[in-house]
């Protein structure tokens, strides 16, 4: 009788253990991903900066953009919407929590936040995204109030007197 409790609570405790460390590698699983998200958004703004002339371009006057600059454009919102796809796809493992997948959201209204952006989700909508997130990003464009024209006038004032 002794031994059949003394091997239960080794079984107890064993599971316990096993359980805390299960815990411990999902948290840091989570926190890697976290970090991997952060690094991809910090770069995704690093290479948008370097295509700044051609995003105020789209915003204020779309029908002067070259071929190239709309496939610069295009390229860099198919590689941003890939991004937030992974983002909603962690999201919906548990990966991420909502707060962070909150923040996705709105990254993803300020994407289409202006005419070309929308137009390209019009053509590139049909892409074989995940069936969910598209039906996600249509909602967040249709109740997006993000407006950059209104944006750009008062980013023109900054630093000016």
């Amino acid at each position: 009788m002794i031994v059949e409790i003394g091997g239960m609570a080794v079984v107890v405790v064993s599971l316990i253990v096993v359980v805390f460390e299960l815990r411990q590698n999902t948290d840091a699983l989570k926190g890697a991903t976290v970090d991997a998200i952060f690094e991809r958004q910090q770069f995704e703004l690093y290479w948008s900066g370097e295509i700044a002339p051609i995003f105020v371009k789209a915003i204020q006057s779309p029908s002067q953009l070259s071929a190239a600059e709309s496939w610069q454009l295009s390229e860099w919102f198919t590689a941003a919407i890939s991004a937030r796809q992974n983002e909603y796809l962690q999201y919906k493992l548990g990966l991420i929590d909502e707060n962070i997948w909150l923040t996705t959201e709105g990254i993803i209204q300020l994407m289409f936040g202006f005419g070309w952006s929308k137009d390209w989700w019009d053509v590139y909508r049909d892409v074989p995204w995940d069936d969910e997130f598209k039906q996600r990003v249509d909602y967040l464009i249709e109740t997006s109030t993000i407006n950059y024209d209104g944006m750009l006038d008062k980013f023109s004032k900054f630093g000016s007197e």
